[in-house]
């Protein structure tokens, strides 16, 4: 392998045992070393939808996408609130640290959920920081605006009888008076902030698109969404702009 500095290079060999123990680890979050090769560092997401969406996102709030960053989805997720916790935990620290093969971690950006406060408290302390997480419960809550929707929605069937943004708001209204929009947390009224944050925005998406007998795809129709959110009001990924900020200090 080939380290630069400046003009001037140093070529040094690499362990076959440390490239598969690299390999490893990538394997338990669900990336290849492919995926990260060629970058000077990485900020982790929540999946594949966030890994597509977050660098429009970057683009949007900076300008341009921060040179050698890479944005990778972690697979699985899942497991930090699991029975594997502490491994997983062990990992991301080793995902953090320098390494010839994997590149520093900037942050890990994960779906709050039905997390309490003292739970994020206490993942964040495990970390050593390197995890952050959404004031809202999912990427998707930052998606749900009527207007974005609509042009989603009526973008996939140019035959079908135009949806309105008065009709989506209708349903998406509707959902602050169903608990299974909410569980595990208490339901609340729309409009309000608890709303804003508690709902499952991946559920109440899923029913919109539905009304157009389309099944909600999170890869497709999550980027489509992202556009018009960004290009109706990117205020709505405010927090994201926050959360983002290590990738931009860190050039």
């Amino acid at each position: 392998m080939t380290r630069w500095t400046g003009d001037s290079g140093e070529i040094t060999d690499i362990d076959p045992k440390q490239i598969e123990q690299m390999r490893s680890i990538l394997d338990q979050v669900g990336a290849r070393l492919s995926d990260v090769f060629g970058a000077d560092k990485i900020l982790w997401v929540e999946g594949p939808t966030e890994e597509r969406c977050i660098p429009m996102i970057l683009k949007h709030f900076g300008g341009s996408m921060p040179v050698g960053i890479v944005v990778l989805g972690l697979v699985n997720t899942g497991d930090v609130f699991g029975k594997q916790k502490i491994l997983v935990q062990r990992i991301y620290k080793k995902l953090s640290s320098s390494s010839t093969l994997i590149p520093p971690a900037i942050s890990i950006i994960l779906d709050r959920e039905g997390l309490s406060e003292q739970e994020i408290a206490d993942y964040r302390r495990e970390s050593g920081g390197l995890v952050s997480f959404l004031p809202k419960r999912c990427f998707e809550n930052y998606l749900l605006h009527p207007g974005a929707i609509e042009i989603v929605l009526n973008a996939q069937d140019s035959l079908k009888e135009k949806i309105t943004q008065s009709g989506i708001t209708t349903l998406i209204t509707a959902t602050g008076d169903d608990a299974e929009y909410f569980k595990p947390l208490s339901k609340a009224a729309f409009g309000t902030l608890d709303w804003d944050q508690r709902i499952n925005g991946a559920k109440v998406l899923k029913k919109v698109f539905a009304l157009r007998d389309i099944e909600y795809d999170k890869a497709i129709h999550g980027v489509a969404l992202t556009e018009a959110v960004l290009s109706i009001i990117p205020a709505n990924f405010q927090d994201w702009a926050e959360l983002l900020k290590p990738a931009y200090s860190s050039q």
